[in-house]
């Protein structure tokens, strides 16, 4: 009796114990997985970045609310804003004098098959 009792109870032991081991080995195996996914990002977004950067004048990156997410430096050149103006925070529609303009923007942020915008922006 004492024998089989002692049996179960590493019997339960060793099934906590293993329980423990893959709970332990899956967090670590997705969190490595996590991390490579994000270099992988990064890279490819260097990557993008630069070809764009290579085939435009000026690229700005914008956030969830469409807002410039970097200081865009070469659009502020462009737009004769000065060195030192950061267009962070900005949207695109500042810049954009005319409201049709405006609208046709938006409305190819949500059409992925907008082949090409002409949009007139506004100098400082």
């Amino acid at each position: 009796s004492d024998v089989v009792s002692f049996f179960v109870g590493s019997l339960v032991v060793m099934a906590l114990q293993i329980t423990v081991i893959l709970f332990v080995h899956q967090a670590i195996g997705d969190g490595i997985r996590g991390e490579v996914e994000a270099k992988q990002e990064r890279k490819y977004r260097t990557a993008l970045m630069s070809l764009l950067s290579s085939m435009c004048d000026a690229v700005v990156e914008l956030d969830c609310q469409r807002r410039i997410v970097d200081h865009a430096s070469a659009l502020s050149h462009l737009l004769l804003h000065g060195p030192g103006r950061s267009l962070r925070g900005s949207t695109l529609n500042d810049f954009m004098p005319e409201e049709q303009d405006q609208q046709r923007f938006d409305s190819s942020l949500e059409d992925p098959n907008t082949p090409m915008l002409h949009v007139v922006l506004r100098d400082c």
